[in-house]
């Protein structure tokens, strides 16, 4: 949890006989903003796990992702750094082995947003932020294609050459 327990208990907000049943062995781990060495070795550890999940054959995580991984924050903790790679995984293409740039999702959390490196020479030249555009793309796109398959999702899919799943996932996203 990450309230203070014993704080809870001593002004009623949490009870003091279940206290005393979970804390026989207290252990502390500290949060994996201040772990970051560790998220290569337990990004690649969750590839396998998403690899049996969603039969895929992710193989590896580019290195310039892995340092914007360890740049992050990571306000969520291990959860997020799941969904993050999750969500990446859903964004390839189904014969696509290792994550890129391109398939992380885009990160608006305040204060916690994911570095982006952006180009040093004219930036201004920018009328909406390219997450944006590209979204707004991916959606006619998708649209289009599900319209040529006459809504047919299995060979929309394959038309896209992207899973099922991510499919289904990127409908649920544009709300199409």
């Amino acid at each position: 949890t990450n309230i203070d327990l014993e704080e809870a208990v001593a002004t009623g907000k949490f009870r003091e006989d279940l206290y005393y049943r979970i804390r026989v062995i207290p252990l502390y781990i500290p949060p994996l903003r201040e772990r970051l060495v560790e998220i290569p070795a337990l990004a690649r550890r969750l590839l396998g796990k998403f690899n049996q999940e969603y039969g895929r054959v992710v193989e590896d995580i580019a290195p310039d992702v892995l340092k914007v991984l360890q740049k992050y924050s990571w306000p969520g903790n291990v959860r997020e750094l799941e969904n993050i790679l999750g969500r990446a995984i859903i964004n390839m293409r189904f014969n696509e082995t290792c994550i890129c740039r391109e398939h992380l999702p885009q990160f608006t959390a305040g204060p916690h947003t994911m570095p982006v490196s952006v180009a040093e020479n004219d930036a201004s030249v920018l009328v909406q932020p390219l997450g944006d555009v590209l979204a707004d793309f991916e959606k006619d796109y998708i649209a289009l294609v599900l319209k040529e398959n006459q809504g047919n999702k299995t060979r929309a899919a394959k038309a896209m050459e992207i899973s099922l799943r991510s499919l289904y996932y990127k409908l649920d996203k544009y709300g199409l």
